[in-house]
């Protein structure tokens, strides 16, 4: 996944503190900790030499100097524009379709459906690999995939699927 958006995210949202952003970032993607400082700090330099961000400087008694960073309008343009590109590749990651729908209100409502068409898509086509897989394998002791597994993971689809056509009748 795409740390930019992720930043850009933050920085939407209000000014913040490198740490503020890492931390907010890393808490709200759980576990798979996308952003460290090796990775935050230097995009968030390519964003302020690009005036996607600018960065000032707060003086504290006694500690290191801290720096905030706000979102330019040229990096709010980026940002939307990070957000709309979704790609039917782009949607098997479960991360990148979480991200467009905690901002979904902002996508324009053909945005919106392609998002939702496109992750449709996607898990109807993982549900038909799951039962080809089950069929497959049958009864076999040495399966890589358990029929345990793969019918919670296909009723987890099945679940998703029931929200998804929700969501586009209200389209």
């Amino acid at each position: 996944m795409d740390i930019s958006i992720l930043i850009l995210s933050q920085l939407i949202q209000g000014n913040k503190h490198g740490y503020e952003i890492k931390k907010n970032i890393n808490l709200l993607m759980n576990r798979s900790k996308p952003v460290n400082n090796n990775s935050l700090y230097p995009m968030l330099k390519q964003f302020e030499a690009s005036e996607i961000v600018t960065k000032t400087v707060t003086a504290q008694t006694g500690k290191p100097d801290r720096f905030v960073y706000s979102i330019t309008e040229l990096g709010k343009t980026e940002f939307y524009k990070i957000l709309a590109d979704l790609s039917p590749e782009l949607v098997t990651s479960d991360d990148e379709f979480y991200i467009r729908l905690t901002f979904f209100d902002l996508l324009r409502p053909e945005q919106q459906q392609k998002v939702l068409e496109y992750r449709k898509t996607y898990i109807l086509d993982q549900i038909h690999r799951l039962n080809q897989i089950v069929q497959t394998i049958g009864s076999s002791i040495h399966m890589p995939y358990s029929p345990l597994l793969s019918r919670y993971t296909i009723r987890q689809m099945e679940c998703e699927l029931e929200i998804l056509d929700e969501m586009l009748g209200e389209l």
